[in-house]
């Protein structure tokens, strides 16, 4: 899937569970670094950084993303990815979708299957960052 396909699909489930969504676009009038969707819902303000594949965050979104929790505003990377399910590789097109949410450094905080089931653990996230403090 590619970076594009993906976020359309991340902001379009987070739209019908009532979330405001404010799409970065990297350009030159615009901070570098900056994650690609800043998430405003009733149960959780935050930053998502959008990867497929392998794909790692750039030494500046890292800088920034933590500058952003230093502001104690939480900022995820979420991640699509594909497995072959019958190990043929291209020849079939039988993959199981996985979306995991990871901090900046890679670390994988939560794997889920469905992309309806974001939010919740955003939030959840969220409320059990508060409780700790």
């Amino acid at each position: 899937m590619k970076e594009n396909r993906f976020q359309q699909l991340v902001k379009k489930q987070l739209e019908s569970q009532g979330a405001f969504i404010i799409n970065y676009h990297g350009h030159l009038m615009q901070r570098s670094g900056l994650p690609d969707l800043q998430i405003l819902h009733r149960k959780f303000n935050g930053f998502l950084e959008l990867k497929v594949g392998k794909n790692k965050c750039s030494v500046l979104q890292r800088i920034v993303a933590a500058k952003i929790i230093l502001r104690r505003t939480p900022c995820y990377v979420l991640r699509c990815v594909e497995h072959d399910i019958n190990g043929y590789g291209k020849l079939f097109k039988n993959k199981r979708i996985v979306y995991q949410l990871e901090n900046f450094e890679g670390k994988v905080i939560k794997s889920f299957c469905e992309l309806k089931d974001l939010l919740s653990h955003l939030i959840s996230l969220n409320s059990y960052k508060k409780y700790l403090e």
